[in-house]
């Protein structure tokens, strides 16, 4: 299976509640623990300091699962691994960045390469799968 990009312009969130250290998803449907009193909405995820709101890139590996940002994903050029990176938004880009390769209006480009991304968990339940990647 190759990188699907998702046409329909889904937009879906995660929240990373610091307190719990879980990950809850597709918040913006409220789909969210009814028992957390302080949180009533998709906005209070926002306003609220113990969580941290991350949104779909609108790109999904090569198994089908979503890549949101602060996702930890492997980098395939050409069958061959290039490196595990953080995905992040770049605001000055306005796209998804990671390692150089830019999502950007829905397209993914680098050098008209054969790019493959795969989801290998986040910087928030696995932080130590960075820390070989930056040595």
């Amino acid at each position: 299976m190759t990188n699907k990009i998702n046409k329909k312009n889904e937009i879906t969130f995660r929240a990373w509640d610091k307190k719990r250290k879980i990950m809850e998803y597709d918040i913006e449907l409220g789909k969210y623990d009814k028992n957390i009193p302080e949180i009533e909405n998709f906005i209070d995820y926002l306003i609220y300091p113990d969580y941290d709101v991350m949104e779909f890139t609108k790109v999904y590996d090569i198994n089908g699962k979503k890549i949101y940002e602060s996702d930890i994903i492997e980098i395939w050029e050409d069958n061959e691994k290039i490196i595990q990176e953080e995905v992040k938004w770049l605001p000055s880009f306005g796209g998804w960045n990671f390692s150089g390769y830019l999502i950007y209006n829905n397209l993914m480009k680098k050098f008209n390469k054969k790019i493959d991304l795969k989801v290998k968990g986040n910087i928030y339940e696995n932080p130590d799968l960075l820390k070989n990647e930056r040595k």
